[in-house]
């Protein structure tokens, strides 16, 4: 119902236009090497700046969410997933501080890029520099791509305009959505022959009914399950007592995988079975998560949804009593 892999947030100048303006697409000269603009410097991330550029990252979330919590181990942790010395741009000022920083990684065909830029330097062209350098990048890589996707908070009209300038289009929207636990929602209603269960000896199961419920959701990539117990357990956040699974008899219908979060809770992924939908086993397992948050004393829950989920996940969070906090639009550049 929901799973939200990735968020991607390229900042630019700070203005008044609206992302519904039309735009000037801008040619992009294939021949020419990006370079930062006059005053800057860029190079590969290391290690070491994981710390610097967690800072970075946080007081643009700050600017454009209201609140972070990365971390310097989160991040490194996130960089398991891309090839630093060539998939990273660390762009500092003349005084050698990070001023903005990108990455990119190939993924079922697709290229993802992510960039931030410290509010203190937003209006240098920094943002457009990093969506030239990644652009670049994938174009003259081995591995040929068909599409490279980025994604802005949806409240962020600059980026939003920058990137129709520079031949994007948006694809799709997300949505953060939010709920108060002092509400008290009210407790599961199981199906019958319906129960809850937790994960403990039965996690290859437990990923092949996630893997099924998210088939035929967009953007959705296939993990291995070797390669899914290895990320999950390595996440700071990671709380094995957080998931639980809808069981009918023997078989695991539907699943909920939860952690910590921004001071809440976070519902990482939510979903049922093709065959075992339209029962009610979807707003069990999510009243049953709010619940389990309740009891460790949390008082706010958030997760993050396709807005146009194919499942009707948004209703059943609306339901509830969740809201949407934030919004994230998805867009797309063919190569």
């Amino acid at each position: 119902m929901n799973r939200v892999n990735c968020k991607f947030s390229i900042p630019s100048l700070r203005d008044t236009s609206t992302p519904d303006e039309p735009v000037t697409v801008r040619p992009y000269n294939h021949a020419v090497h990006p370079v930062p603009p006059q005053g800057f410097g860029v190079r590969r991330a290391t290690p070491a700046d994981a710390e610097p550029i967690a800072d970075l990252v946080r007081r643009f979330e700050l600017e454009f969410e209201g609140e972070s919590e990365l971390t310097a181990d989160e991040l490194l942790h996130d960089w398991r997933e891309y090839d630093l010395a060539t998939g990273t741009w660390l762009v500092e000022s003349g005084g050698g501080t990070p001023a903005a920083y990108a990455t990119l990684r190939f993924s079922d065909g697709v290229y993802e890029a992510d960039g931030y830029v410290h509010p203190a330097y937003a209006g240098h062209g920094l943002g457009g520099y990093l969506l030239d350098a990644v652009e670049h990048a994938a174009r003259i890589a081995e591995i040929r791509g068909t599409v490279l996707r980025t994604a802005v908070a949806g409240r962020d009209a600059s980026a939003r305009r920058l990137l129709g300038e520079h031949g994007y289009t948006a694809a799709r929207h997300f949505w953060r959505m939010l709920i108060d636990l002092a509400e008290r929602p009210g407790p599961p209603r199981w199906p019958e022959g319906i129960r809850v269960a937790g994960v403990a000896g039965r996690e290859r199961e437990f990923h092949a009914a996630k893997e099924e419920a998210f088939t035929d959701h967009w953007g959705n990539v296939p993990e291995a399950f070797e390669d899914w117990r290895e990320r999950r357990a390595a996440r700071p956040d990671h709380d094995p007592e957080l998931s639980f699974a809808a069981v009918a008899g023997d078989t695991i219908a539907g699943v909920a995988e939860c952690s910590l979060r921004y001071g809440g809770g976070w519902v990482n992924a939510l979903g049922v079975r093709p065959g075992w939908r339209r029962r009610g086993l979807g707003e069990a397992l999510l009243r049953h998560s709010l619940c389990e948050f309740a009891a460790r004393g949390l008082e706010l829950v958030q997760l993050g949804v396709d807005a146009a989920n194919p499942t009707g996940a948004t209703s059943l969070y609306e339901k509830v009593g969740m809201h949407v906090k934030l919004e994230f639009v998805v867009y797309e550049k063919p190569l």
